[in-house]
């Protein structure tokens, strides 16, 4: 699972990938078992850098509740700065049970072109 952009690219290197829009969802089942994968926005990069790095995407992964067990919503951030559609995830998605936050820092030319700005999340 990867952007429709990432998962052109991996099929003609030879990859077996699906890209997800926006918003949108597949599920993956496995015996009783499911697990639901919703790509969720991401910001790579604002301005021109945003113009010129490759589109990202956070993932939120739900295991589907089944006999014993609830269910429970890992979010996979991305690649993203803070911004607008942190708060749309948290107003879609309020009940997440844990988040893996990625503060990587992109180099172009040995320059960083933003930098983390950390925010009080909702999440």
């Amino acid at each position: 699972m990867t952007t429709p952009q990432a998962a052109s690219r991996l099929t003609r290197w030879g990859f077996s990938a699906h890209g997800l829009e926006t918003w949108t969802s597949t599920v993956l089942e496995k015996g009783p078992e499911s697990l639901r994968v919703t790509s969720l926005p991401a910001v790579h990069a604002r301005g021109l850098m945003g113009q010129l790095l490759p589109p990202v995407m956070g993932t939120l992964l739900e295991q589907m509740p089944h006999a014993d067990l609830s269910g429970f919503r890992l979010y996979v951030m991305g690649d993203t700065l803070a911004g607008d559609h942190l708060d749309e995830i948290a107003t879609r998605y309020p009940d997440i049970d844990a988040v893996v936050v990625h503060l990587g820092g992109t180099r172009v030319c040995c320059c960083t072109p933003s930098r983390w700005t950390p925010v009080k999340a909702s999440i």
